[in-house]
């Protein structure tokens, strides 16, 4: 990475930090970001010198007692018009009491026509006669 580059990139940290800590005055963030920046200087490799001093600093930060403000998430879940499901109350969506189905009666499922055995495509393991 450049200098340049790695110094513009560093200059836009006080701001992203400034949104996060609005409580602290943005000279105090400038001085915890230059400071933490500094502490990168003589090391060979740059690369990732912007985000370990945003990262540093906003750790500072934070273990200065201030709080951190987030921005709040966007409501993305759009309204539903049609009405809340009663599963409770629906009939359909009842299952028999374990205690009143009787195993060996050859249980149908709602899915299978009327009448029809419980078979390995509609409910049976296959574990046996039905």
């Amino acid at each position: 990475m450049h200098a340049e580059d790695e110094r513009t990139l560093v200059g836009r940290i006080p701001d992203r930090l400034a949104a996060h800590f609005p409580e602290i005055a943005p000279e105090r963030i400038a001085e915890v970001v230059e400071q933490e920046y500094r502490r990168f200087d003589g090391r060979p490799i740059r690369d990732f010198v912007p985000v370990l001093t945003e990262h540093q600093a906003r750790d500072r930060l934070r273990a200065e007692g201030t709080a951190e403000v987030f921005a709040s998430p966007p409501d993305l879940a759009p309204a539903d018009p049609r009405p809340a499901l009663d599963l409770e109350h629906d009939p359909a969506m009842r299952r028999p009491e374990p205690h009143s189905v009787d195993p060996r009666a050859g249980e149908t499922r709602p899915e299978a026509p009327a009448g029809s055995p419980v078979t390995l495509l509609n409910g049976d393991l296959g574990g046996g006669p039905a």
